[in-house]
């Protein structure tokens, strides 16, 4: 025979106790909310939440495009030991994205530079399309050619 019994809590009590972890979700997600943003420094990239996470750009290693469902149109960022996402729902999420790109590329060219003078934009258009011809006329006149390095 199974035993029935209630609490003896009203009716506004039971609404109260159930609403109290509704209302402490809330005002969470409101502190993260304000908090949230990202920052990329000259030398790194921070993440303040609830927790703050630092990722130095030279020790990133990949950014990706998140395909988990939660997450996609994400961009994760990962390092060795660290990763932060670049949510959709961030401002300029693209924009940011792209910054942080060209902020890699600058710190490979300066990590990686080669000595002499950079050709500009146009002679390299020209050095390109050259080749490119070269490789054309040897290809269809099955000449072979020898490239000095």
């Amino acid at each position: 025979m199974p035993i029935i019994t209630q609490t003896d809590f009203t009716r506004k009590w039971k609404i109260f106790i159930i609403s109290i972890p509704a209302v402490l979700a809330c005002i969470a997600g409101l502190i993260y909310s304000i908090r949230h943003k990202i920052v990329l420094t000259d030398q790194a990239l921070w993440q303040y939440g609830f927790f703050t996470k630092c990722i130095p750009l030279t020790d990133i290693e990949r950014i990706s495009e998140n395909k988990i469902s939660e997450n996609r149109g994400a961009y994760l960022i990962k390092s060795a030991k660290k990763s932060i996402n670049i949510t959709p729902d961030l401002c300029d999420q693209i924009q940011f994205k792209d910054h942080l790109l060209a902020r890699l590329q600058e710190l490979d060219r300066e990590k990686n530079s080669m000595s002499g003078r950079e050709l500009s934009s146009e002679s390299q258009q020209k050095l390109f399309e050259q080749i490119q011809l070269m490789l054309d006329r040897a290809d269809q006149e099955d000449i072979t050619l020898e490239v000095d390095a």
